[in-house]
């Protein structure tokens, strides 16, 4: 059996200082499994939604947002600045009807200026769906200021 060497405070009996060291060991045990916690949460690739999600350029005040409703299989990008900017969508998925891949863009620019980029498109229920959403200063180079999600139709 192991002993440990445990050092009492001064008026502390053995019993009351192994009862300090559990302590401490568990309060120390909980603060790494925080910091980890935290840590593992704030360096995820990216980020997953199950239905509805809205996501936003990541340019400070936001010049683009792309708002995907799972009921109704909508996804609305719109542009919120009059920057010189425009606001393109790209949205990775499996058409329902004929299983095939498909990436659905558009591109709107003009604040306040929004398209449903899904019209019309019927999506599998509880499948995967990439979305993507950038600023440029035409569709052709719509790649700045990018944000991405996966969400779940």
């Amino acid at each position: 059996m192991h002993a440990e060497n445990t050092i009492a405070a001064p008026g502390d009996s053995p019993v009351k200082s192994k009862r300090r060291t559990a302590k401490r060991r568990a309060f120390t045990l909980l603060a790494t499994l925080s910091m980890a916690s935290a840590a593992a949460l704030s360096i995820a690739p990216g980020t997953a939604y199950a239905g509805d999600a809205t996501v936003y350029t990541t340019d400070s005040p936001a010049g683009g947002r792309l708002k995907f409703v799972a009921n109704g299989d909508d996804a609305f990008v719109c542009d919120l600045k009059s920057d010189g900017h425009g606001v393109r969508s790209f949205i990775n998925f499996v058409d329902n009807s004929s299983g095939q891949h498909v990436i659905a863009f558009n591109w709107v620019a003009g604040k306040g200026a929004c398209k449903n980029v899904l019209d019309g498109e019927n999506l599998r229920e509880g499948s995967k769906v990439s979305i993507e959403i950038c600023l440029g200063k035409t569709s052709d180079n719509a790649r700045e200021n990018c944000r991405e999600a996966q969400v779940t139709a």
